[in-house]
C-alpha cells in the first residue's frame, strides 16, 4: 500500500471512529472501514486522489433489538508529494438494515452492504470523475 493510500485509510477510519463515538455506537466490522480509491490525477506538484469508503455502526440497545447505520462516504485528497494538504468528504450513501438482515436473515435475505457501497460509489464516481 502507498503512504498516500495509507493516509486516505487513516482518513476513513478516524472518520468512521468519529461518527460512532459522536453517535454512542461501535463500529460492526472488525475492519473498521472499507476504502475503494477510485482516481488519481498529477496536477503540477499536487496529487488529486478520489476515494469512498463505507462503514457499518452498531447500536446495541437494551431493548432486544440491535441497530445499524451503514454509512457511505466520498473523499477528495490532495497531497503535495506526501503531505496530506487538503481533504473534503462528502456522505453519499447509506442504510439503516434491521437486525435480522445483519445476523438471522438466509444468505439471499442478507443486507447487502457490498452492494450499496458500490452503488453509491459509482454514482458518485461518475457526477465527480474529471
Amino acid at each position: 500500500m502507498s503512504r498516500r493510500a495509507a493516509r486516505v485509510k487513516q482518513i476513513a477510519v478516524e472518520h468512521a471512529e468519529a461518527v460512532a463515538r459522536k453517535q454512542g455506537d461501535s463500529l460492526y466490522w472488525t475492519e473498521k472501514a472499507y476504502v475503494d480509491i477510485v482516481g488519481e490525477e498529477e496536477r503540477g506538484d499536487r496529487t488529486i486522489v478520489w476515494f469512498a469508503f463505507h462503514f457499518i455502526c452498531l447500536d446495541r440497545v437494551q431493548s432486544g433489538s440491535d441497530n445499524y447505520s451503514h454509512d457511505v462516504y466520498g473523499g477528495v485528497a490532495t497531497f503535495n508529494g506526501e503531505k496530506l494538504v487538503d481533504v473534503t468528504l462528502e456522505k453519499i450513501g447509506g442504510d439503516n438494515p434491521t437486525e435480522w438482515q445483519m445476523e438471522w436473515a438466509p444468505d439471499d435475505k442478507r443486507y447487502a452492504a457490498d452492494a450499496t457501497f458500490a452503488a453509491a460509489r459509482d454514482a458518485w464516481w461518475a457526477r465527480v470523475k474529471p
